[in-house]
C-alpha cells in the first residue's frame, strides 16, 4: 500500500518537474514520464531504512536501559559481597585474636605444669633419699639391737 502512495507521489512530483516554458510563452506538456524506477526504490527504500534505524535504535535504547539496570544489579551486588567479606575478616580476625589468647595461655600452663613436673621430680627424690635413710636408721637399729646381750 505505502508502495503505491509513493509511486503517485514520485510521478506527481515528477510530472510537475516536467513542464517547461518555452520562450515563445506557449507552454508545451510532454507525456507523464515514468518516474526513474531507482529513485522510486530508492525512495522506498529510504523510507524502510528510515523504519528500520528507528526500530534498531529503540531496540538499542532498550538494550541499553536493559544493561544499566543490570548493572546496577551487579554493582549492588558486588557492594554486598564486599561487605559480607568485611565481615566475615572481622570474625576471621576475632577468631585468631581468640587462637592468639589461647595459645597464650596453653604456653603458661605448659610452663607451670613443667615447673610443678620439676618440683615433683625434686619431691620425689626427697622421698627416696628420705626413704633410704630411714632403712639405713632402721637397718642400724635392727643391728644394734642384736648385738646388744640380752637384747632380743
Amino acid at each position: 500500500m505505502c508502495n503505491a502512495a509513493h509511486w503517485l507521489a514520485l510521478a506527481l512530483v515528477s510530472a510537475a518537474g516536467c513542464v517547461q516554458l518555452e520562450p515563445g510563452g506557449d507552454v508545451r506538456e510532454e507525456g507523464l514520464p515514468e518516474p526513474d524506477v531507482f529513485d522510486v526504490i530508492r525512495a522506498s527504500n529510504s523510507k524502510a531504512a528510515v523504519d528500520q534505524l528507528r526500530d534498531r535504535h529503540f531496540r538499542e535504547l532498550e538494550h541499553a536501559r536493559l544493561l544499566e539496570a543490570r548493572i546496577g544489579e551487579l554493582i549492588a551486588a558486588e557492594e554486598g559481597l564486599a561487605a559480607e567479606h568485611q565481615e566475615r575478616l572481622r570474625s576471621l580476625q576475632q577468631i585468631q585474636d581468640q587462637l592468639r589468647k589461647l595459645a597464650e595461655e596453653q604456653a603458661v600452663t605448659a610452663r607451670a605444669l613443667e615447673v610443678a613436673r620439676q618440683s615433683n621430680a625434686e619431691l620425689e627424690k626427697a622421698l627416696q633419699e628420705a626413704q633410704a635413710k630411714r632403712a639405713e636408721i632402721e637397718a642400724q637399729a635392727a643391728t644394734a639391737g642384736a648385738g646388744k646381750p640380752g637384747g632380743g
